[in-house]
């Protein structure tokens, strides 16, 4: 397992193999409601990758990054196997990008963060690549703004609307404030 690094304001990790999605609960004939035991033993994979990094709980607003990358079909041909390993070809297969986001996210209550409800912006992308593998960041959302502004987003922040800094356009009608921009 592949450790990678955390700080008192980010926390980035690999799980090996395979990305799983969340399953869904099931129930028995008896009315019992149980967890997948597939979905159980990942999220303790998840919880073993970042607890090995991790140097207590995050706090405050965050933004959740996720890589999926999955295996390459054995079948493929070389001319599309070179397409999906340079991104020209996505999966499009099971899991979905929120099931895989939800199975990560709830394994990290209570390590990485208090609770899932912190994370303000999720972003979950799904590539192939040659050794199946998902990369897990997690930052404060103050910690990304700086550093965008750092890198010349904007350094004259603080005479125009966050909307403006973070690259939105603002629109205004009969009083309401409507955001739209880049996302």
């Amino acid at each position: 397992m592949t450790c990678y690094y955390s700080t008192a304001s980010s926390v980035v990790f690999k799980i090996p193999g395979t990305p799983k999605g969340k399953g869904r609960h099931r129930t028995t004939q008896h009315g019992i409601t149980y967890t997948p035991k597939d979905t159980v033993m990942y999220e303790n994979l998840v919880k073993l990758a970042c607890s090995q990094v991790c140097k207590g709980q995050l706090e405050g607003q965050l933004i959740a990054t996720i890589c999926a990358v999955f295996p390459i079909p054995k079948s493929t041909n070389k001319k599309r196997q070179a397409d999906m390993i340079s991104g020209a070809i996505l999966p499009t297969t099971k899991p979905d990008c929120d099931n895989i986001a939800k199975i990560i996210l709830d394994a990290l209550n209570g390590i990485a963060y208090h609770d899932d409800s912190q994370i303000c912006e999720l972003n979950v992308l799904k590539k192939f690549g040659e050794n199946p593998h998902v990369i897990v960041t997690v930052e404060g959302y103050e910690k990304v703004l700086t550093e965008k502004m750092l890198d010349g987003l904007d350094t004259d922040w603080r005479k125009k609307g966050i909307h403006q800094v973070m690259g939105c356009k603002n629109i205004r009608g009969k009083g309401a404030k409507v955001m739209k921009g880049k996302m």
